[in-house]
């Protein structure tokens, strides 16, 4: 467990590295539950590949028990933008202060992936993110070249994220993608997501 603090709020992340040489170093922003054992599982299979992980903390001392609190907390994370983002980013100070000299990814599940992508959007230098089912919308939308690679695991069918909202998000990174969209690979998917 390693303390770190975002203004007044005093955080717990939890950081784990390998053995041997350490590849890349990753922030990983946890479920709406804040870390899990499923997600702690994922940090394991990370660090047993050679990666240095960190589990951020959404909430600090006011973590949720159940899935109630938890939407509670989260609602209340989500409804200042401005204030999440900087949340967020001091996951990723603290991954750069125990790990300056290695590349920086990020991966995030459910109000993680949400998180990933805003700190893509926010202009967080990172290699690359991949944010795992969640909302694609935001109120802070990228201005500037989104610097990291972004890859976005989620369902079709998925009643939270409309396909409209997929179509927006899509927009929103190919107009800020710095030339990294394969637009004719992404025409041929969503073509056949129509069939």
């Amino acid at each position: 467990k390693v303390g770190y603090r975002d203004g007044s709020v005093d955080l717990t992340a939890l950081h784990a590295r390998p053995q041997d040489a350490i590849r890349a170093a990753v922030a990983i922003y946890p479920t709406f539950m804040n870390s899990t054992p499923a997600v702690e599982v994922k940090a394991r299979q990370l660090v047993d590949a050679g990666y240095a992980v960190l589990i951020g903390d959404f909430y600090g001392p006011e973590a949720p028990e159940n899935p109630e609190e938890a939407f509670a907390a989260m609602r209340t994370l989500r409804s200042d933008p401005a204030a999440m983002r900087r949340r967020l980013g001091a996951t990723l100070e603290l991954l750069r202060t125990l790990h300056p000299d290695l590349p920086h990814l990020a991966i995030g599940f459910c109000l993680g992936g949400m998180a990933v992508l805003e700190m893509a959007r926010a202009g967080q230098d990172l290699v690359a993110v991949c944010s795992f089912h969640r909302m694609l919308e935001t109120s802070l939308p990228a201005n500037d070249p989104i610097k990291p690679r972004i890859l976005v695991c989620h369902g079709d069918a998925d009643s939270l994220v409309p396909r409209p909202q997929v179509l927006a998000f899509w927009e929103e990174m190919d107009a800020n993608a710095d030339g990294k969209v394969d637009k004719d690979e992404l025409l041929k998917f969503l073509k056949k997501m129509k069939q």
